[in-house]
């Protein structure tokens, strides 16, 4: 009979999916519903087998293997309502097709109003619905699909298509609710010049209409709150450019750090001027390059050590050496010695953080894994999130863990979230 060491010193010994798969043999329900999560294609398929129908149906709403989706498909057979109803909302048209002839009418409906947009799906929902009330009508006038919308203009009341006019930007649909009601009567026209005329100015102004230009003009300052709600909800320069000196400093940050428009980029730093070391250690991890360029006359030197080796901008790893007095050392060296050498001042925990950070370079990552040796089973959980395939193995190989249940548990792990 295996002990664990012995078992431990196989799980050393594997070099693949298949591998991993063959060690694990039958898959108890928990551990196949998790493995349903995998990133391997080869996993989830594995799993299939074993996971429960809850799971199965939950896999369903996010799997994008339409090979995959049939297996599943194949074992659950014909959907309860509640199962057909959830899976009205997944992700693949498959899925979604299968899930209609089961589905509820207030699903479908429902479905219709708030996502759906594939065409054939539309059509299938509505030819199993036929015709709707007045009620259904009224709502799905407000649909998202212009097809519903336009379905919806035979079954809906008159007031219900009035309201419509006020909002529709389809043509055709504007057209044919027109030609639905004949004329509008002097009390339509009037609430529909009402309507317009008094649209007020403010940030719901802003955001339905495109002439942005036009509209700055006629806005005074905005409140901070007014701003914020701006920058989160409206991604037009011109919006943001004006918003931007009314937003709160925490604001102007988190835009930093996502923003990719270099003129957008001064605005903000005119506005917030010097940072604080912390506010310099977040904005070392800003998309753009000139974010991070700023950022390091403010930053501590163990945070310039520490983004120092994930770093791909050339000439802000010169910047971080020079401000560091490594230059001559950087200038002699390959980038994976470079690595291993700043690698000795660094912590564990820093090493660790590192190997999460996008390394690439094999040379690099194995200086670093062999400084480390055994792992925990803290840090080998972390590094599971890797997105290097090699940093993912070394801690299915390497964790230092207890007993074989702890051991398997690390592998299922690491299957789920192989590459």
């Amino acid at each position: 009979m295996k002990t664990f060491e012995t078992t431990r010193q196989e799980i050393k010994n594997v070099k693949n999916v298949s591998d991993l798969l063959d060690f694990l043999g039958e898959l108890t329900p928990e551990e196949a519903n998790k493995l349903l999560y995998s990133s391997e294609d080869e996993v989830r398929e594995y799993a299939i087998k074993y996971a429960d129908r809850k799971s199965k149906i939950d896999r369903l709403l996010v799997e994008y293997n339409s090979n995959i989706v049939k297996g599943i498909l194949n074992t659950i057979g014909e959907l309860t309502p509640e199962e057909a109803n959830k899976l009205l909302y997944s992700r693949e048209d498959e899925v979604r097709e299968y899930a209609i002839k089961y589905a509820n009418r207030k699903s479908k409906i429902d479905r219709l109003f708030v996502v759906e947009y594939d065409f054939d799906i539309v059509k299938g929902i509505l030819n199993t619905i036929g015709e709707l009330t007045t009620e259904e009508a009224n709502k799905l006038l407000r649909a998202k699909h212009t097809y519903v919308r336009k379905y919806a203009i035979k079954y809906a009341d008159r007031k219900s298509k009035i309201d419509r006019l006020f909002v529709e930007n389809d043509s055709d649909i504007v057209k044919s609710i027109l030609s639905s009601i004949d004329e509008l009567t002097p009390e339509e026209v009037n609430q529909f010049l009402r309507e317009y005329v008094d649209m007020k100015t403010g940030v719901d102004y802003i955001l339905k209409k495109y002439d942005i230009s036009d509209i700055l003009k006629h806005i005074e300052e905005l409140t901070t709150r007014e701003a914020n709600q701006l920058i989160r909800a409206y991604n037009a320069y011109l919006i943001k450019k004006y918003a931007i000196r009314y937003v709160d400093r925490k604001s102007k940050l988190d835009l930093l750090l996502v923003e990719s428009v270099c003129s957008m980029i001064t605005d903000i730093l005119k506005y917030i001027g010097e940072l604080t070391p912390e506010e310099a250690n977040q904005l070392l991890k800003a998309n753009h390059h000139y974010v991070r360029e700023y950022a390091l006359k403010y930053a501590d030197r163990q945070s310039k050590i520490n983004h120092l080796l994930i770093e791909d901008n050339y000439d802000i790893i010169d910047s971080i050496l020079r401000s560091l007095d490594e230059t001559p050392y950087y200038l002699t060296c390959k980038r994976e010695e470079l690595i291993a050498y700043f690698a000795k001042y660094a912590e564990r925990e820093s090493k660790i953080e590192w190997l999460l950070g996008g390394l690439h370079d094999s040379d690099s990552v194995n200086s670093i894994l062999n400084s480390l040796g055994e792992l925990t089973v803290e840090e080998a959980n972390k590094l599971l999130n890797s997105k290097n395939r090699m940093i993912k193995i070394y801690a299915m190989r390497n964790v230092n863990s207890k007993d074989l249940a702890e051991l398997r548990e690390i592998i299922v792990k690491g299957l789920i979230k192989w590459l």
